[in-house]
C-alpha cells in the first residue's frame, strides 16, 4: 500500500531535485518562502488524507513506508527513526551525528521520543489540524511539530531505519542549524512553542 498522489514541494533548493522532478514528468509545487518547514507547511495545505513525508535524495529508506503506513493504522504519527533501536546512520560526517544525537538524547528524556527530526514520517492529515499552527519556517518544524503532537496526547511511533547520508549539496549548516535548534529546544522545554 503506498499513497496514491504525490505532491514535490521544494524551497528554492538548489541541490537538483528541480531538474530530475521536471525530467520525470512530476507536477511540481516551488515556493518563494525558503525553508524545509515553510515547504512542508505548503505541501501538507495541498494534501489530503495520509501524507508521507521523505527528502528527495533517497538518504531515507523508501521500502519502509509501507511497513509505516502498516503501523499508522494504530498510531496518529510514524516516524521513520534512525536513534530507536535497530535504527542506524550510514556515511554521517562525525560533527553532524554528533550533533544529531546529543539533540535526540535531550528529545527523548524531554519529550519521550528518540528522532523528532527525522525527514521521514507518515501521519494524517487530520492528526496534523490538531497541533497547528506550527509557525517554524526552517529545521526546528519537525522538533515542533512533534513535541507539539506529545503535549496534545496523539499516539507517536518509531520504526527503526536505516539512513544513508548521500552528501551532494547539503543545504545544513551546520553552526546556524545547531544554534537554531538548541535555541528552539530550549523554548520547546519551556513551553514557549
Amino acid at each position: 500500500m503506498l499513497p496514491d498522489a504525490r505532491i514535490i514541494v521544494i524551497d528554492r533548493s538548489e541541490d537538483g531535485t528541480s531538474a530530475i522532478v521536471k525530467d520525470l514528468g512530476e507536477s511540481l509545487y516551488v515556493f518563494d518562502k525558503p525553508g524545509k518547514g515553510a515547504a512542508l507547511m505548503n505541501g501538507i495545505e495541498l494534501a489530503e488524507g495520509t501524507i508521507v513525508m521523505t527528502d528527495a535524495d533517497n538518504s531515507y529508506p523508501a521500502e519502509e513506508i509501507p511497513k509505516m503506513l502498516k503501523l499508522l493504522e494504530n498510531a496518529d504519527i510514524v516516524i521513520g527513526s534512525r536513534y530507536c533501536k535497530g535504527g542506524r546512520l550510514n556515511g554521517v560526517p562525525f560533527m553532524r551525528k554528533f550533533t544529531g544525537l546529543g539533540y535526540s538524547i535531550l528529545f527523548r528524556i524531554f519529550f519521550g521520543i528518540n528522532d523528532p527530526q527525522s525527514g521521514l514520517k507518515a501521519f494524517r492529515k487530520k492528526s496534523f489540524e490538531r497541533v497547528l499552527p506550527i509557525k517554524e519556517s526552517g529545521f526546528e518544524w519537525d522538533s515542533v511539530f512533534i513535541a507539539k503532537s506529545k503535549r496534545m496526547g496523539l499516539k507517536i511511533v518509531e520504526h527503526p531505519i536505516v539512513f544513508t547520508d548521500r552528501g551532494k549539496n547539503s543545504n545544513v549548516g551546520i553552526l546556524r542549524t545547531t544554534w537554531s535548534m538548541w535555541f528552539n529546544f530550549v523554548c520547546l522545554v519551556l513551553g514557549l512553542k
